[in-house]
């Protein structure tokens, strides 16, 4: 006898059988009972979900020799006659290979011919799609209002690409993904049926490589049966479809986390020569990545779908924290999208995987943030403050003390100048508060004479601008020479600084705008010429969320690297 491969041997025959599709199932079921059964159909999703088989269905419970029902007999001549695709009134299609109009035409004289066996002829309509625009055209008035006694169902994996005009006609269904544990449950029932042992792992293993699929779940169990001599094994498994065991997996992020990247290239280059792809390594390692991460979130071990390896992970997960697991995460996608750029795949997995090493003793962004705050603006020069140049490595945050701020109307005090030898801060006198100057120009000066009480650094930065006059409560500086230092209007901390100087020797905050060049005539009398675009204006400062971003771009652009959440 001819051996019948599983995924043909174990196909749907009731409503009840098709997994995965609860919503299409008991709508068609409750379409019969109520006698709403409706003229055409169209089955949408992916390969593999039960469109064809639950098309089967509907038509051996319209057409079984017991009468309409939910639940058909399946063992009367005509259930098994559309079982086996050979009944007369049940006509199946392959629209790939009979796409023209001239087989639509046929399609139609056809249709309206009475049914020969029963009530109803049932035309299924395989990948649809596959129509042409012609053929899709002539099947419109048929489709619209056919014979009282014809149903058709359209299937297809792409539902985007049937006209509007077929879609408008039909009644759609979205056919989803089968879940992961309802195919290894479906598995797990077959392999008892075929009296296999079946190592639970490799069940889940199929049911992941087959992304939703159950033909191509069945599919590869039949192949794993075959290779294991009756038996599947995760190992069998893993050599069948190509991929990696758990066991595997777990040692190469072991390598990763300790550090040794002489043993961890050393792993890479086996998986190599044993022609596991670079693609293959990087899913597997997101799926234990995620994993990790549902612990380091404090998730439970209930959440994990694994076979008996969670101590594994959680040990593993107990050697990061959110963020660097985050971080791990978007390492991998990164790569993952590269591999599909590039010529040297084993190059791309082997940098991703140097860099989730590094990134285990790097400096938390977050952390480095709060190091920038207290270390304070960089001098004119270039150079790092001595608080920079005597700092631990980044494998750590150095202990800084914390220096004392005021917030006044959502905006932090300027950074402090170092203290004296006494303990005290050489800070001198605030002076009295004065009117503000009606001359741009001295109220430029008053400026930078304060912020030198107080921040040498933008002093010296805002001295390099020249005032060009003041409107409306807005003072309009311009630069003197290219090349204004470290600092621009855009840094908020030099926007606090200035907004902070304005309140101690005015009293009152004064905005300041920055113009192309200054314009020709007195000072603070002219009219200036207008702001370039982007250049910076005053107005409230960026939200935090804002600052971090540009920060982070900026730190981007700089270094040549990848932007991380």
């Amino acid at each position: 006898m001819t051996y019948l491969v599983l995924a043909r041997k174990y196909r749907p025959r009731s409503f009840d059988e098709v997994a995965g599709q609860p919503a299409v199932a008991t709508t068609l079921k409750n379409a019969i009972k109520l006698g709403r059964i409706a003229h055409a159909y169209l089955f949408g999703g992916p390969r593999g979900v039960g469109k064809t088989s639950l098309a089967r269905i509907l038509a051996m419970a319209l057409c079984c020799e017991k009468g309409e029902s939910t639940e058909p007999c399946g063992a009367c001549e005509r259930c098994q006659s559309i079982q086996r695709g050979v009944d007369l009134d049940v006509v199946e299609i392959d629209a790939a290979s009979n796409r023209g109009i001239d087989d639509i035409r046929q399609l139609r004289e056809r249709a309206r011919v009475a049914p020969m066996l029963g009530k109803r002829k049932v035309y299924i309509v395989d990948e649809a799609h596959q129509l042409t625009s012609e053929a899709f055209n002539a099947l419109l008035k048929t489709l619209e209002e056919p014979p009282p006694h014809v149903i058709f169902v359209l299937a297809t994996t792409e539902v985007e690409r049937i006209p509007e005009t077929i879609r408008s006609r039909c009644q759609t269904f979205e056919f989803r993904r089968v879940p992961e544990a309802e195919i290894a449950t479906r598995l797990e029932q077959i392999c008892k049926q075929e009296k296999v042992k079946a190592d639970p792992a490799a069940l889940k293993a199929i049911a992941r490589t087959a992304k939703g699929g159950m033909r191509d779940a069945q599919s590869l169990l039949d192949q794993a049966i075959t290779h294991g001599g009756g038996k599947v094994t995760a190992d069998g498994v893993a050599e069948v479809i190509g991929s990696l065991s758990g066991d595997t997996v777990l040692e190469v992020l072991g390598l990763v986390f300790s550090g040794d990247t002489n043993a961890l290239l050393t792993r890479i280059d086996r998986l190599d020569r044993a022609g596991i792809a670079a693609e293959t390594i990087v899913e597997a390692l997101l799926r234990e990545a995620r994993d990790v991460l549902v612990l380091c979130s404090g998730g439970s071990i209930e959440l994990l779908d694994r076979a008996g390896d969670e101590a594994k992970v959680a040990e593993l997960a107990r050697a990061l924290d959110v963020d660097r697991a985050l971080a791990m995460i978007n390492i991998l996608l990164t790569a993952r999208r590269r591999l599909r750029e590039h010529d040297e795949p084993r190059l791309v997995l082997e940098a991703a995987l140097l860099r989730l090493a590094r990134a285990k003793a790097s400096l938390p962004l977050a952390e480095a943030i709060e190091v920038l705050k207290n270390v304070g603006p960089m001098t004119r020069g270039g150079a790092a403050p001595a608080a920079v140049a005597s700092a631990p490595s980044p494998a750590r945050a150095p202990a800084f003390e914390p220096r004392p701020a005021t917030v006044s109307r959502g905006a932090a005090s300027p950074p402090q100048p170092p203290a004296s030898a006494s303990g005290k801060a050489a800070v001198e006198p605030a002076a009295a508060i004065v009117p503000v100057p009606t001359d741009a120009g001295e109220l430029l000066r008053g400026l930078v004479d304060e912020l030198k009480k107080t921040n040498g650094g933008i002093a010296s930065f805002l001295d390099g601008h020249a005032a060009v006059r003041i409107e409306v409560g807005v003072l309009e500086i311009a630069p003197q020479r290219p090349g204004r230092g470290l600092y621009t209007l855009d840094d908020v901390p030099v926007r606090r600084a200035l907004d902070e100087a304005c309140k101690r020797r005015f009293g009152k905050l004064v905005a300041v705008k920055l113009v192309a060049a200054p314009a020709a005539g007195p000072t603070g009398s002219s009219a200036a010429n207008p702001a370039p675009p982007g250049a910076s204006r005053a107005g409230p400062a960026a939200s935090p969320a804002a600052n971090l971003r540009n920060l982070a771009e900026r730190a981007k652009q700089m270094f040549d690297g990848d932007m991380i959440e």
